[in-house]
């Protein structure tokens, strides 16, 4: 198993960094680059939500970690409450192309690039967790 963790302020001038270990982890890991391309938007997405809508006060903390062929980052704030269920249900993709939104469609991306995206609450906690299979061909080495 591999296993990577790093926290970070709530400020966007960050995100470089958590951008730069999801690549460097992935690659580690023998991930092909579009497959990591897909993870890094998926942390990023959730990272970015977090620090833009979450009231948390403390650090944003993530944690790779590669096992079985599984790829899974954990994301741990201490904002609000949030219903990710609620959330994806709530979309209509023909309304946001009829009126040309430009954001809201965040998780709903994430969910399709991941093979899972759950959300729990622990000890006044949101704790995402993400993970996606890596299939033989989408190694580097495949």
């Amino acid at each position: 198993m591999i296993t990577f963790k790093e926290s970070i302020p709530r400020d966007k001038v960050f995100l470089n960094n958590v951008r730069n270990n999801t690549k460097y982890f992935c690659s580690q890991c023998n991930i092909r680059k579009d497959i990591i391309d897909t993870i890094e938007i998926s942390v990023d997405e959730i990272i970015v939500n977090i620090i833009e809508y979450s009231n948390g006060k403390l650090p944003i903390e993530y944690i790779f970690t590669y096992k079985d062929n599984v790829f899974e980052c954990k994301i741990i704030d201490d904002g609000a409450p949030f219903d990710l269920v609620k959330h994806l249900e709530n979309i209509d993709i023909s309304d946001y192309i009829k009126k040309r939104r430009e954001r809201g469609l965040g998780l709903y991306i994430v969910k399709k690039f991941m093979d899972t995206l759950n959300i729990e609450r622990k000890e006044n906690k949101n704790i995402f967790t993400l993970s996606k299979k890596i299939f033989a061909k989408e190694t580097v080495n495949a």
